[in-house]
């Protein structure tokens, strides 16, 4: 892969990741991919996404198993469109007003899956970490695609600033897969 691809694709693999992440191993369909947020539901962020872990329970599988539940569906739920909007980016390399409107459709995504974590009612701390690192990354993808907006961003030579939220992101989503994976394989039923 390119460098240029390596910095266009980055948005998507922030959803990518939250899907290969779940040990539910569900396979994406390709129902409803070409527009990400027709399905979008009336979601508030009102949930708990601003408490401290400490205050949450630890270390209680019952509150581990609910929280894990509420979030690999969220991630479930995005896994087709994710890696819709993923394929379609790869074919577009030639068409930059084609994969201008991709990038629009895969922000748009980011953001509904953003408020819907937001939204969750969590009661474990270590759910809560992983969500936390979650909103984090959706936010890093959200200053990438607002950086890649600009009048003069040059895929081909972008910003250190642009470089360096990148590989920010990178790290937030090796640790979340890690942080997942673990959690999923020691929890879920």
């Amino acid at each position: 892969m390119t460098m240029t691809k390596k910095y266009i694709l980055f948005p998507l693999t922030a959803l990518s990741l939250f899907v290969s992440a779940c040990s539910d191993n569900k396979t994406p369909t390709t129902e409803n991919t070409k527009n990400p947020v027709t399905e979008s539901k009336n979601v508030t962020t009102q949930g708990n996404w601003q408490i401290k872990p400490a205050e949450l329970s630890s270390n209680i599988a019952a509150d581990i198993q609910s929280d894990l539940a509420a979030l690999n569906q969220v991630i479930n739920s995005m896994n087709s469109r994710a890696v819709a909007l993923k394929d379609e980016i790869n074919g577009l390399a030639s068409n930059p007003a084609q994969m201008s409107e991709t990038f629009k459709s895969a922000n748009a995504l980011q953001e509904q899956v953003k408020t819907e974590i937001m939204a969750l009612h969590l009661k474990s701390a270590e759910v809560q970490k992983v969500r936390t690192d979650m909103i984090d990354n959706l936010m890093t993808a959200n200053q990438l695609y607002t950086l890649s907006t600009a009048a003069d961003f040059n895929p081909n030579a972008p910003s250190k600033e642009f470089e360096q939220l990148t590989q920010r992101s990178i790290a937030i989503q090796q640790k979340i897969g890690t942080e997942l994976d673990a959690l999923n394989q020691k929890y879920s039923k």
